[in-house]
């Protein structure tokens, strides 16, 4: 990958750490959440938020994403079909006592600054991770048959 690619890569991972205040559409069903129910490939639809209110799709930033999850708990990240990086995580499932719908898995490794992320589905079935910060960053992943 050109260095330009790994520029406007880790740009959009790096968004992926940066964060929208306010409450997440997460489906009130995650509390049943299992690392199975991640196992899959999940393609970037968009991700919003910040203080700005920044919404970044595949169409704004030039280049589409992939995130394959698959067991024993590894992750891949690929940037227009092409393996950036892959390493493990480790998930932790909603715990209905914190008062938090979501599960949170965090990477042995970061995979161009993606960092521990909360974990859920909308209604929808969409792939929600949302970074922990105080205004946070939604990124949307919709599911992939035959990548």
């Amino acid at each position: 990958m050109s260095s330009k690619g790994w520029k406007t890569g880790g740009a959009v991972f790096m968004a992926l750490v940066i964060s929208a205040c306010g409450s997440d559409p997460v489906d009130a069903g995650n509390d049943e959440l299992t690392v199975q129910d991640l196992y899959g490939t999940w393609e970037w639809i968009s991700s919003e938020g910040g203080i700005a209110g920044t919404i970044r799709t595949p169409v704004t930033e030039g280049f589409g994403q992939q995130v394959v999850l698959r067991d024993p708990r590894e992750i891949e990240l690929f940037i227009d079909g092409q393996s950036v990086g892959a390493t493990t995580f480790t998930f932790f499932p909603p715990d209905p006592g914190d008062g938090e719908p979501r599960g949170r898995f965090e990477m042995a490794e970061s995979l161009q600054g993606f960092q521990p992320q909360f974990v859920g589905f909308d209604i929808e079935g969409t792939l929600m991770l949302t970074d922990p910060c105080c205004d946070r960053f939604v990124h949307r992943f919709g599911s992939v048959v035959g990548f």
